[in-house]
């Protein structure tokens, strides 16, 4: 019971510090470190619990300045949403030379682990592999 009043704000804090050490991370690191379901579970789970959060957080008064902090958090977590069937597909273990090969075909320009630094999934993004997301699964697949 008294952790319960502190809840929205450890919530908030612990949610907003994953968010910001993570996002750069996933965007512009090597992609090969990215690990799939913990993105998922912290984009998916991050937004679900910052929506209960701000809706504890606007039952009190004065928590206006923290309520634009979570709501702002929640929106780019929703906003990297839609990169979370691409880069599931993109880090399948499955995926061995061939399938990036069908991937290459796809983008027009190289996508291969070898790439080194420029293997990232905002080369991803800036290649139109969002578009193609469900021919990238099939392909793992």
């Amino acid at each position: 019971e008294l952790a319960k009043p502190f809840e929205p704000f450890s919530n908030l804090w612990v949610i907003a510090g994953a968010w910001t050490l993570n996002k750069d991370k996933w965007l512009q690191g090597y992609f090969g470190d990215i690990n799939a379901k913990q993105c998922e579970e912290e984009v998916v789970g991050g937004s679900r619990t910052l929506f209960k959060t701000i809706r504890m957080l606007k039952e009190r008064e004065g928590e206006t300045p923290l309520i634009a902090i979570a709501e702002h958090v929640k929106f780019e977590l929703e906003d990297f949403r839609p990169h979370l069937p691409l880069v599931a597909s993109l880090a399948n273990p499955g995926m061995r030379e061939r399938h990036w090969e069908q991937v290459t075909e796809l983008a027009c320009a190289p996508v291969n682990p070898s790439l080194g630094r420029d293997f990232t999934l905002r080369r991803f993004v800036e290649l139109g592999l969002l578009d193609v997301t469900d021919e990238i699964a099939r392909i793992g697949d």
